[in-house]
């Protein structure tokens, strides 16, 4: 047992020694140090605490990295066309250059038809196709014209 413990007493007065350079390092702090492990188990090698501004850097990533961060470029968007009997719904937009194969709808139990996107900032102009026909959505948040003077529905995305 007091091999152990000399071994331990040793290896402490070792590492106070090594971390002397980076600063005055008691053998306890030296201890801690040698005994850090990520949260993986494994250990850290040894080495300076991080800076304050290595923490401000990580928190600032935390927030920018955040679903409620204003810098996020997109912004999940679900949408729903009641339209019960209809044998095929798609959404076409803006976003998808008015392709009519690129988004096709999902049906739901209750009769709507419904799809979630991922879309950027800003004003977008959409259409339901119901069976081919085109259809606004009553649930818009505007209506605009198109290119072609054709109404459409219109979206905002912040």
């Amino acid at each position: 047992m007091n091999a152990t413990l000399d071994m331990q007493h040793s290896r402490t007065e070792t590492a106070a020694t090594d971390f002397r350079g980076r600063g005055n390092l008691t053998a306890v702090e030296a201890e801690t140090i040698l005994r850090r492990q990520d949260s993986n188990g494994e250990k850290i090698p040894p080495g300076p605490p991080p800076t304050i501004g290595a923490a401000k850097k990580r928190s600032s990533q935390a927030f920018y990295n955040s679903p409620y961060s204003a810098s996020r470029l997109r912004h999940h968007v679900n949408f729903f066309c009641d339209a019960p009997n209809a044998g095929h719904v798609c959404l076409v937009g803006d976003f998808n250059g008015w392709d009519i194969a690129a988004t096709p709808m999902i049906p739901m139990p209750n009769g709507y038809w419904m799809i979630g996107l991922e879309l950027p900032h800003g004003h977008h102009q959409y259409l339901f196709l119901v069976d081919g026909q085109p259809m606004l959505d009553p649930k818009a948040m505007g209506r605009a014209r198109n290119e072609c003077n054709e109404l459409v529905s219109l979206i905002a995305v912040s």
